[in-house]
């Protein structure tokens, strides 16, 4: 609930109480509402809630003395009546100065009055009090006085409300508690019954004055309200009458006061004494008010005259005819236009009734009295009508009713010749019909759109184009029909706001089926009447076709000069003299001239000369129409090197003179890579011979091996000849060391890394080095203790011993080379291997390229540029990098970095006697060399097994089907002729799933049968006795998964 709601039902609960609970409740009531109503208003002014803060402080001092009135008269101290009535007296001061507040009607003269009255009115109360403690009638003249001050205060509640404010709810409240006041001091005066259904009216009004008064206060309803008439203002007589009252006022209480003491006739005479000095003050105020009213009137007087000369200049200056009449027509004003445009004087025209003047012959027939006897039969309603003259001018009348203040007082005539405005619009009208017939019979689109973009006009082939019928397209958006692009439209409203637009563009237009068309515009303005922008007129052509064959060409073009730009071939364009017209981007990468550098040269010019003769030919051949097949030429690149290309040429013309275009690839690369891929394949083709070798090299040293330990087996320690077995030992070793470098020359070597102390590497190689060098370069080797690695030794000893002759064929006059080993970094935990040597060098544009493949710089016959790279390769493989320093003149030097390996060198061991890795199993050896078969099935047959043998795969098939004994390992050979030793094994484990593989190869990389199987095992040849034994015993006893 709001405020103002929740006070009335507070002040509702509380007098409900009161009055139920007897007098003594009642009189209490009073106050309490009073100080209730007092302290809402004080809330109300600390909230700056009232629109009047001034008037709500004297309301509320005005309430706070009839509270305190009240509150003394409920509490009944002695002769408590006699300051209760002068404090209500004393309250109605206040409630007319807020109430002339209120009306803020703020000037001298309302305060002039207010102090009149306020005077007048303590005064009076002085006067009443003095009676009343001297035991005089003062209690009769109370009860006279209170009527008096209400009906005065009602008097300026209507002047309140006749000040022309307007009726809120607050206001509403509160003048409804200042009535519940008046009809309260009624009932208190004795003017009303003294009671009502048992409660005084007295009590009851009091208790709603405060409960209203109080809900006005908290009230925060904003805005005018309804306004009501304004009251004219006070006449200078009753203003008199005002001053002539007071004065008589103040006589009288000067009079009665003559019977009380000497101070109650001073205070009484001093106020009358201002009374009367207040009049005189009003009076003189009253004076200056009017000689102000007549000065004002003086300048009111003029201003109308001038306005009326104004009014009457601008009448004369309007280009319509105005006539003014009164209610029954008769002529009452007229401008000067109004009697030109009916040839009538304006004299004879001012008086006369609307179209009785003597008329001429041109209005008699077009203007018939009962028109005019109608239009002034409906005084309230306006009209409008043509006139069309006899003497060919058309007149358009208008007229209106003339209002003053609210009621018709007469009507205004206007009269307008469009005579000339209508010729025109007939021109136009007839242009635009003409126009119209023309666009329809035109293969044109055509279209008239307004200002709001709504399409006033579209010819047949704009809706034959787009598919619409005219009622869907006339009248419609132009946008919304047939481009819905919110950029498009905005375009539009701009151009038509700013009065410019392109008289040549091209859009693009939506038909009924969703299809899109190209139309290029011709547009330009219509103007309006009023000179601005009314539409837009636009013709346009359909270039829908023209644009997409454009677009396709375009795309052509830029489609081949993209295959031009980016194509690997050269295409050139030469005159008949050879002159370069014309040179494709990929110039630059074949040759290394830009194709402007290349523009007006000759391109014979870049021909090699030994084939410059055969180039002019082939030119020559082309010019003369003959079909000549491609040919293969060197140019010479712009760093002076030459690429051989292969051309081909047509003949063509340009601007009417034959010119030829060449059409020509680099060869240079792919030649070159045809040479090395060749080189390769000879290398690959080596490399499997030797591989091959070694697999049967493999295989003697295997029954050498073999052999060489059951010698040392059947010798005793001392025996003398024990030494030369020990040699052929070592021998076979150093020889299996040799294959395993066949076979990664092969690439199927698999690397065997362990622990080698480098500098030991190098003092091996020394002498084989030496002998390498040759006697015209010295070697010298430098080495520090720990430098250990884990590597291949093979692959160790290949890398040093490829450094050290490729440092040799730097020096072809002789020279130094140095090894130098040594550990590096900060934490030492990298191991050096550098090669120096002092020869010519190595420049920058060839040390970029010197670890590639094929690349060398020595004769076509004199390297495979394979050293190197396999240098790099095996070290990267190792987990080390390889770099190189040059010098030109002084020398290079080639750093090989390794991994520090913290393991321990494992020592040398001298084969011992086969150890006794015993079995009692069946083995199964499939073998087709005779010597390994029978060394293996000797050695097996000394550990304890029972060895079934076969010279190949189809007789191991065989005995294993003509034999019942249980095969537990199969031992066969990789690489045989007819069946091989995997697909044998998936034969025989398919028969028999028990069956056990271990395979023999003199290659030493894996069968891929082995990886994917638990029961298979590989060992490489050549192998020593013993070793096939315990592979043997550890194959048997792995357990099954």
């Amino acid at each position: 609930m709001r405020p103002p709601w929740i006070f009335l039902a507070s002040c509702a609960v509380v007098g409900g109480a009161a009055v139920a609970s007897g007098p003594t409740g009642q009189e209490f009531a009073y106050p309490f509402l009073g100080f209730a109503c007092v302290a809402a208003m004080v809330a109300s002014i600390a909230l700056n809630r009232p629109r009047a803060p001034g008037p709500m402080h004297a309301f509320a001092v005005a309430t706070a003395l009839f509270a305190t009135g009240d509150l003394i008269r409920a509490v009944g101290i002695a002769a408590s009546q006699h300051v209760v009535d002068g404090l209500f007296l004393a309250a109605y001061p206040f409630l007319i100065a807020g109430l002339m507040l209120l009306a803020k009607r703020a000037s001298l003269g309302t305060a002039i009055d207010a102090g009149i009255i306020g005077a007048s009115l303590f005064v009076l109360s002085w006067t009443f009090l003095s009676d009343h403690l001297h035991g005089g009638h003062g209690d009769a003249l109370v009860a006279t006085a209170f009527p008096v001050l209400d009906l005065l205060i009602l008097v300026f509640v209507v002047r309140y409300l006749g000040s022309g404010h307007g009726i809120t709810r607050q206001a509403v409240l509160g003048l409804g508690g200042v009535v519940a006041l008046v009809i309260g001091d009624l009932s208190y005066s004795g003017h009303l019954a003294n009671s009502v259904g048992g409660v005084a009216p007295t009590q009851l009004f009091w208790l709603v004055m405060y409960a209203l008064w109080g809900a006005s206060a908290l009230d925060r309803q904003r805005g005018p309200g309804r306004r009501l008439p304004a009251l004219p203002a006070a006449s200078a007589s009753v203003r008199a009458a005002l001053l002539v009252a007071a004065v008589l006022l103040a006589t009288f209480a000067l009079a009665f006061e003559q019977h009380h003491d000497r101070v109650g006739q001073l205070v009484v005479f001093a106020g009358a004494s201002v009374i009367s000095l207040l009049a005189l003050a009003r009076m003189w105020e009253m004076h200056l008010s009017n000689l102000r009213l007549l000065e004002r009137q003086r300048q009111v007087v003029a201003e109308r005259e001038q306005t009326a000369s104004l009014l009457e200049a601008t009448l004369d200056a309007t280009a319509e005819g105005l006539i003014v009449t009164d209610r029954d027509g008769v002529i009452v004003a007229a401008n000067a236009r109004a009697a030109a445009t009916w040839r009538i004087s304006h004299a004879r025209l001012i008086g006369s009734r609307i179209g009785e003047p003597a008329r001429p012959s041109y209005l008699e027939a077009c203007d018939p009295r009962a028109s005019i006897d109608a239009i002034l039969a409906k005084p309230e309603s306006e009209s409008f009508d043509v006139l069309e003259l006899t003497d060919g001018r058309t007149v358009e009348r208008f007229s209106s009713p003339q209002l003053l203040r609210g009621d018709v007082v007469g009507r205004v005539w206007s009269y307008r010749d469009v005579t000339e405005r209508r010729r025109a619009e007939a021109a136009q009208r007839r242009s635009e019909r003409r126009l119209s017939e023309t666009l329809e019979n035109v293969r044109l689109v055509a279209a008239s759109i307004d200002a709001r973009g709504i399409v006033t006009f579209a010819n047949d082939f704009l809706l034959e184009l787009t598919g619409w019928t005219r009622e869907e397209v006339v009248g419609h958006d132009w946008f919304d029909r047939f481009d819905d692009d919110a950029g498009v439209r905005a375009d539009y409203f701009r151009c038509m706001a700013e009065g410019e637009i392109r008289p040549h563009f091209e859009s693009v237009i939506r038909t009924r089926a969703g299809a899109l068309r190209t139309i290029r515009w011709s547009s330009t303005f219509q103007s309006g009447e009023d000179g601005d922008v009314a539409s837009i007129v636009t013709i346009g052509e359909d270039v829908t076709e023209r644009r997409d064959a454009e677009a396709e060409l375009r795309r052509r073009e830029e489609h081949f000069r993209s295959l031009i730009e980016h194509g690997t071939d050269v295409i050139c364009v030469l005159a008949a003299d050879g002159t370069s017209l014309y040179e494709s981007p990929s110039v630059e990468r074949v040759l290394g001239w830009s194709p402007g550098e290349l523009l007006g040269s000759t391109n014979f010019d870049l021909h090699h000369p030994e084939d410059a003769d055969r180039a002019a030919a082939f030119f020559a051949g082309i010019l003369a129409g003959e079909p000549g097949a491609p040919i293969e030429s060197r140019l010479r690149h712009r760093d002076g090197t030459w690429r051989l290309v292969e051309t081909v040429g047509h003949l063509r013309e340009q601007d009417g003179e034959p010119v030829v275009v060449l059409n020509y690839r680099d060869l240079t690369e792919r030649r070159d890579l045809e040479e090395k891929l060749l080189h390769a394949g000879k290398l690959e083709a080596v490399g499997r011979l030797a591989g091959g070798v070694a697999h049967d090299f493999n295989n003697l040293l295997t029954a050498i091996g073999g052999y060489a330990e059951f010698l040392l087996a059947s010798l005793d320690e001392d025996d003398e000849r024990r030494a030369d077995a020990v040699e052929i030992a070592r021998a076979a070793d150093r020889a299996s060391a040799l294959t395993r470098q066949l076979l990664a020359f092969s690439s199927r070597q698999v690397l065997r890394p362990e622990v080698l102390d480098a500098v030991e590497v190098v003092g091996e190689l020394q002498n084989l080095l030496s002998q390498l060098l040759g006697a015209g370069v010295r070697l010298t080797t430098e080495g520090e203790d720990d430098c250990l690695v884990e590597a291949d030794r093979g692959q160790v000893e290949q890398v040093i011993t490829n450094l050290v002759v490729n440092a040799r064929d730097a020096m072809p006059g002789g020279g130094d080379v140095t090894i130098a080993v040594s550990r590096t970094d900060d934490d030492g935990s990298w191991v050096d291997i550098c090669v120096t040597d002092t020869g010519t060098g190595i420049d920058e544009a060839t040390i970029e390229h010197i670890f590639e493949p094929f690349f060398t710089t020595k004769g076509k016959d004199e390297g495979t540029g394979l050293g190197l790279a396999t240098v790099y390769g095996i070290v990267a493989q190792s987990g080390g990098t390889a770099t190189v320093a040059s010098e030109l003149g002084v020398g290079t030097t080639f750093r090989v970095r390794l991994p520090l390996s913290l393991a321990a060198v494992a020592p040398d061991v001298v084969p011992d006697a086969p150890c006794a890795s015993r079995g009692a199993e069946t083995i199964l050896l499939v073998e087709d060399e005779d010597m390994i078969r029978s060394l293996v099935r000797d050695v097996l047959t000394r550990s304890g097994y029972t060895v079934l043998d076969a010279p190949s795969g189809d007789a191991a098939l065989e005995l294993l089907g003509a034999s019942e004994a249980t095969i537990d390992l199969l031992v066969t050979d990789v690489v045989m002729p007819g069946m091989s030793g995997p697909a044998l094994a998936e034969l025989v484990v398919g028969e028999r799933p028990d069956v056990r593989v271990l395979f023999m190869s003199g290659y030493t990389n894996e069968p891929e049968a082995v990886g994917g199987s638990p029961d298979s095992a590989f060992i490489a040849k050549p192998f020593a006795p013993q070793a096939l034994v315990a592979k043997i015993r550890d194959v048997l006893e792995t357990v099954r998964v």
